[in-house]
């Protein structure tokens, strides 16, 4: 196996050319939502492979057995090498930024304890090897975290229990929303992403539909939100007519309605991608029920609710009657679901943990204990000349750093 196929964030360079020549951008930044991105690790033989060529007791504590099989960090080199050869070739800086977590998110058990429970569960009754390449992958995470960050334009995070996921969404929005003339490419294949296609910049994300990649932009949210793509004729012109004047940026309340399975977020029972996307075409319903989406935001940071008090009577459809009277369940998975919630979140001066979450990123962000080199493929080749047959070993390739 090679190292550079773990990652699967490579895009078609046609058509990343082509979005280059459009938007014509000063720098490109690169947002790599690593754990989303490592596919070929919940692939069993690539697993064992991994797992099985670490050596023995490789996970144990004893300092002196702490060698690891390091493709994972290695993809990062490589996909860090991709980057620089097309920064080079186009002459625009292009920073990248991975997006990674260790843990179980503290923020979000504290709003749901159950929250991604059943994946508990699975890792429980998972094999032997399933378990190890969880620990091996942090290994790579925590030597990648101290390699990467000593490189110039190249920005490893590693987030101690709490999601990475909206780490795009908080970069764009809180430390390089001044410059306008930014590419911002994301590369993940979660939905959840589609809330920084809003972001009133140049941001586009690569995204997987079965075998081929493509970039969306805001125009695609809906489409692939209610995958138009597999469907009928007829019902492609009644899911287009629908979505025609809806804004985008309720993305992320309409997913707080459907809830997450996948991450065990409840959701308003029997509504479903279409159900809660139609909510949203009624404008008289989502003024007075909600208001702005600045006002959903301000009003749930402040304690309140999803929905608030109707005070001017509207004619209802039962389902819509369902809907209006679920705030609880509904403002509990905005909390989980929401970017802009968590950012909040991290952006206030009251609370220990996220101001130690905010200076982390800062520090990452401003670092100055970088170097400057012309080509990441020499450093990767002095690495790999101080690994033991592709182990790591975090004493003996920090030495190269001293």
């Amino acid at each position: 196996m090679n190292p550079a196929s773990i990652i699967s964030a490579y895009p078609p360079i046609e058509d990343l050319i082509g979005l280059i020549n459009k938007t014509n951008p000063s720098k490109i930044h690169i947002y790599v939502d690593l754990k989303n991105v490592l596919t070929s690790l919940y692939v069993k033989e690539v697993i064992q492979e991994i797992v099985y060529s670490s050596e023995n007791d490789c996970l144990s504590d004893n300092p002196q057995k702490k060698l690891v099989n390091s493709y994972i960090f290695q993809s990062c080199l490589f996909y860090t090498s991709f980057w620089k050869k097309i920064s080079s070739n186009l002459n625009i800086p292009c920073n990248i930024f991975f997006c990674s977590d260790i843990g179980r998110s503290s923020y979000h058990r504290n709003i749901y304890k159950n929250y991604k429970k059943n994946r508990e569960v699975n890792m429980l009754n998972s094999a032997p090897h399933d378990i190890a390449i969880k620990e091996i992958r942090d290994k790579n995470f925590g030597l990648a975290e101290s390699i990467c960050n000593k490189l110039d334009n190249v920005y490893f995070l590693c987030m101690k229990h709490l999601e990475a996921d909206f780490l795009p969404y908080y970069l764009i929005t809180r430390k390089y929303f001044d410059d306008t003339n930014i590419l911002h490419l994301i590369f993940s294949n979660d939905k959840d992403m589609f809330q920084c296609l809003n972001i009133p910049r140049h941001v586009y994300q690569l995204y997987k539909i079965q075998s081929s990649k493509i970039i969306l932009n805001k125009k695609d949210i809906f489409s692939t939100f209610l995958k138009l793509k597999n469907d009928k004729i007829s019902n492609k012109e009644k899911k287009l007519e629908m979505i025609s004047n809806i804004d985008p940026i309720w993305i992320p309340a309409i997913m707080s309605l459907c809830g997450d399975d996948g991450d065990d977020i409840p959701g308003i029972n029997k509504v479903g991608n279409i159900k809660a996307t139609e909510f949203f075409k009624d404008k008289r319903i989502i003024n007075e029920a909600i208001g702005t989406y600045d006002e959903l935001n301000e009003r749930i940071e402040k304690g309140g609710n999803f929905f608030r008090e109707l005070t001017v009577p509207i004619h209802l459809s039962d389902k819509d009657k369902v809907i209006l009277s679920s705030n609880d369940i509904v403002t509990q998975a905005y909390k989980l679901i929401s970017f802009e919630m968590l950012s909040r979140w991290i952006d206030k001066e009251t609370d220990l943990n996220s101001i130690n979450y905010r200076k982390y990123i800062n520090n990452i962000i401003n670092k100055i204990n970088i170097i400057t080199i012309k080509s990441v493929n020499v450093l990767y080749s002095s690495i790999l000349s101080n690994l033991k047959d592709n182990y790591l070993n975090r004493d003996t390739v920090n030495s190269l750093f001293i």
